[in-house]
């Protein structure tokens, strides 16, 4: 594939022109959706020589797309990775993606940049977002407020133009402090998936409690058993979190694999799955 660009002009548009990249210091095909930083960076779909595609970077020397390197595993993984659409100053990266951790075909996932330069583990944008067809091809408007993507939802009739205020973003972010939040929907009782997830040496549990109650908050293995109390005890409405170190209740690290988290309450339990990896 062939990037070009046009310019605007007194007259109108500049004749089409092909965007300058090395193309034989890349390793790999240039698939479909790119994304410019502040600095002209470019952000884009990789098609590697051993197969899938990944996001990669691409930075302008003199003129000339020519230094390019992949994104971590934290960002792309060995599924298939694309139409990235990279915030101006590179505090997040939103993409497509296909993975077992995914509602439908394509998803959204979200990444954000910490203080040292390294990218968060992705996490799925979750069901507000992503349906069990088809999510893709985000951009966020100039001014940072909206997120908008295509989606093939239940119901339409092929693709649709979606969107959604970005401060979506805020609950996926694990850079972001979380406090207690007085203004819970009285009742209202939410589990969250854990954050990063695989993880290890921890992850963040994130849980709404909607009235004041005795609650607990429990892992177990696969078998039922239980593997750690994170909390137990009276708790009042708020937005909490929660860390597991992957320790048991003698504070030793478990071993690596699958394990399921409940919230319960008198009137409420939920299970999700945690996957630890050592």
């Amino acid at each position: 594939m062939r990037l070009y660009k046009v310019m605007r002009m007194a007259s109108g548009w500049s004749n089409p022109v092909e965007v300058e990249i090395n193309r034989q210091q890349l390793q790999g095909s240039m698939g479909w959706g790119f994304s410019l930083t502040a600095d002209q960076s470019m952000y884009f779909a990789l098609f590697p020589q051993q197969g899938g595609y990944k996001i990669a970077k691409a930075k302008m020397l003199n003129g000339i797309y020519s230094v390019f390197e992949e994104l971590p595993a934290t960002v792309n993984t060995s599924a298939a990775q694309g139409t990235p659409y990279i915030e101006p100053y590179e505090k997040y990266v939103v993409f497509e993606s296909i993975r077992s951790d995914g509602l439908g075909y394509h998803d959204l996932y979200v990444s954000f940049k910490d203080a040292n330069g390294s990218w968060t583990q992705s996490q799925n944008l979750g069901n507000k977002i992503n349906g069990q067809y088809e999510d893709a091809m985000p951009y966020v408007s100039p001014d940072g407020k909206y997120l908008f993507f295509n989606s093939a939802k239940t119901g339409d009739l092929g693709y649709n133009a979606y969107w959604v205020s970005t401060k979506v973003f805020d609950k996926f972010n694990p850079l972001l402090s979380v406090k207690t939040d007085k203004k819970a929907v009285p009742g209202m009782f939410i589990l969250e998936q854990n954050f990063p997830n695989p993880f290890n040496p921890s992850t963040t549990i994130h849980c709404r409690i909607g009235q004041a109650t005795r609650a607990a908050l429990k892992v177990y293995d696969v078998l039922g058993s239980e593997v750690k109390s994170i909390f137990s005890g009276d708790i009042q409405p708020g937005d909490y979190s929660f860390k597991w170190d992957g320790t048991d209740n003698a504070n030793n690290t478990v071993s690596g694999g699958v394990y399921f988290y409940r919230l319960s309450s008198e009137n409420f339990s939920q299970v999700r799955k945690a996957i630890f990896v050592k």
